[in-house]
């Protein structure tokens, strides 16, 4: 039986684990919306419970156990970004070790969890690298990552891989029939369920988290919105306007996935790697009139945007100056 949290399609990962022998660096990367966190947290509390049983499982009753399930084991540390940054710091991480390098509490490890990892500074990261050289005794850091790539080599070569692997589409469906969700009316057919595997890169929680709030229908107003600049049918002011009640990290995530999908339809990739399949047949009637060199302007532009998604800058603005710029993308003015 596998431990709580350790879903279906991570059980040859979790039974592969050595927790007699476990690394004293490890990277875990996946995609977002497969359960991530959740692993990491079932493998944080397994590393540092006092009494954990076969395949590593947590006992749920030692005093560490405890502790960690109330957030209050002092031989646990995260290492988050600092609000209105947009980076991970070398003082953050300076910090960071002073602690490891601190008694434990408990006699089981100590555990440094880094969920944002490919933010850390290339001088945070080579503070860091000293210590994977050489560790304290008895302590894990543990970094999480969407891309093992976007980390420096040299993170790379001190740490074991464990990359998490999505489920299958009828593993996806599997679980999603035995959710509850709050809110039921988008996912009443099977086509539903389909498109919203698609939308969602057959992440399940992701699918879970889109239809249970109100992203799913701002989604179609936000691709609607965006398209009408394109066919000249909106202005891109007025636009920016109508978008300005949504969360601009989730207006930034859809323009961005729909400007993918056109790059995609431009060079007549096959249609199972369109993430907005309802837009199919928009996306192909588009991309003959589509200045391409434009369209990655744009796109670089969206990256950039959304790196600033924490910054003090004006959002309104730059998402008026995007629209201009995606307007200009159309050959039809």
């Amino acid at each position: 039986m596998l431990p709580e949290g350790i879903y279906r399609w991570f059980r040859k990962v979790w039974t592969g684990l050595d927790f007699e022998q476990f690394p004293h660096g490890v990277i875990v990367s996946g995609i977002p919306g497969i359960g991530r966190h959740d692993f990491v947290k079932q493998l944080i509390q397994s590393l540092l419970c006092s009494q954990n049983g076969p395949q590593g499982q947590a006992c749920n009753h030692c005093r560490s156990c405890e502790l960690y399930l109330t957030g209050a084991n002092a031989d646990y540390k995260s290492l988050l970004l600092v609000e209105g940054k947009t980076q991970i710091g070398v003082d953050q991480v300076r910090d960071s070790i002073s602690w490891i390098n601190t008694s434990h509490q408990f006699n089981a490890k100590k555990v440094l969890f880094i969920p944002q990892a490919e933010l850390m500074t290339v001088q945070a990261a080579n503070s860091l690298l000293k210590t994977l050289e050489e560790p304290p005794a008895e302590t894990v850091i543990i970094l999480l990552v969407e891309h093992i790539e976007s980390l420096i080599p040299t993170i790379r070569s001190r740490c074991r891989s464990i990359h998490l692997p999505g489920p299958d589409r009828q593993e996806a469906k599997e679980w999603l029939a035995n959710q509850t969700f709050e809110n039921l009316k988008n996912i009443s057919t099977v086509d539903n369920l389909e498109l919203l595997l698609d939308i969602c890169s057959n992440a399940p929680l992701k699918v879970k988290e889109l239809i249970s709030g109100e992203e799913y229908q701002q989604r179609q107003l936000i691709l609607d919105q965006i398209l009408s600049v394109f066919d000249q049918a909106e202005d891109p002011v007025m636009v920016a306007k109508n978008l300005e009640k949504i969360d601009n990290s989730i207006v930034i995530y859809w323009f961005y996935a729909l400007v993918m999908d056109l790059i995609r339809c431009r060079f007549q990739l096959e249609s199972r790697y369109i993430m907005n399949k309802d837009y199919l047949n928009h996306f192909q009637a588009m991309h003959e009139s589509i200045n391409l060199i434009m369209l990655y302007e744009v796109y670089a532009e969206l990256n950039k945007y959304y790196q600033q998604r924490s910054s003090q800058l004006n959002q309104q603005l730059l998402l008026e100056s995007l629209l201009i710029r995606w307007r200009n993308c159309s050959t039809v003015l």
